[in-house]
C-alpha cells in the first residue's frame, strides 16, 4: 500500500447484519479494546448513513498510515476483524481528508476519468468552499485524494442537519448550480457517490 503524509483518515463502511441498536452495542468491544488502545490512534467518529440505515460508518484518524498498517499486521487484528464480522461486512479507504466537527457529515466521492486534469478538478472543488461560506447550517469542508485510487477525491462537508443541506440545495442560484455541475457532472468525472453520516458518537484514545 502506498505511503501518505501524516495524519491519515480511515473511512470505513460497515454494512450491518443486525439492528442499529445491536450494532452500536457490538461495536463497543472492537473500538474500546483494539482501536482506542492502538499506537497512533487519534480519534473515531461513528454514525449511520441517512440514506441507508443498514450502513454504519467509522471515520478514524491515525497519526500516520504506517500506524494503521502496523495494527493490520499485529496479532490483535485477526480477533478485531472476527468481532466486526459478527455484526457487519466492512470495507475501507484512506485519505488525508479531515472531518469537520458537525452533527451530520456529507461524504462525497468523485472518481475522475483516466485523462482528467486532477489539479483543475481540485481547484474547481475548492471554489465550493467560498460558495458555502455563510450558508446556514454549514460547518466546514475538506477534500483530498483517496490513497488507494489517485483518480478518486473524497470530500467531507459538515452540516447541522440533513435538512440544512437540503435547504441550501433548494435555494441555489443558477451561478452556483453551474459550479456544482462542473465539479460533479463535468466531462472529466467518471462517477460520483454521496451520502450523509448522521453522527452518533466519537471517542479518543483509551
Amino acid at each position: 500500500m502506498a505511503t501518505a503524509p501524516a495524519p491519515v483518515l480511515e473511512l470505513v463502511t460497515l454494512r450491518i447484519t443486525v439492528s442499529q441498536e445491536e450494532a452500536l452495542a457490538k461495536q463497543a468491544a472492537p473500538i474500546n479494546n483494539t482501536l482506542r488502545k492502538a499506537p497512533g490512534f487519534q480519534h473515531i467518529t461513528w454514525g449511520f448513513q441517512a440514506e441507508d440505515p443498514t450502513v454504519l460508518h467509522w471515520l478514524i484518524r491515525w497519526e500516520s498510515l504506517a500506524h494503521h498498517e502496523a495494527l493490520i499486521a499485529s496479532p490483535a487484528y485477526g480477533p478485531f476483524v472476527t468481532l466486526l464480522t459478527t455484526f457487519a461486512t466492512p470495507a475501507l479507504i484512506h485519505s488525508t481528508v479531515t472531518v469537520p466537527p458537525a452533527a451530520v457529515v456529507e461524504w462525497i466521492t468523485v472518481t475522475l476519468t483516466a485523462d482528467a486534469d486532477h489539479g483543475s478538478h481540485v481547484a474547481r472543488a475548492g471554489a465550493l468552499k467560498d460558495a458555502l461560506h455563510g450558508v446556514p447550517g454549514f460547518k466546514g469542508i475538506d477534500s483530498a485524494t483517496v490513497i488507494e485510487n489517485e483518480r478518486a477525491i473524497v470530500s467531507l462537508v459538515g452540516w447541522d442537519s440533513v435538512q440544512a443541506h437540503d435547504d441550501w440545495r433548494s435555494s441555489q442560484t443558477p451561478e452556483l448550480t453551474e459550479k456544482l455541475l462542473a465539479v460533479y457532472q463535468g466531462k472529466d468525472v467518471a462517477a460520483v457517490s454521496m451520502w450523509h453520516v448522521v453522527v452518533k458518537g466519537e471517542a479518543g484514545p483509551a
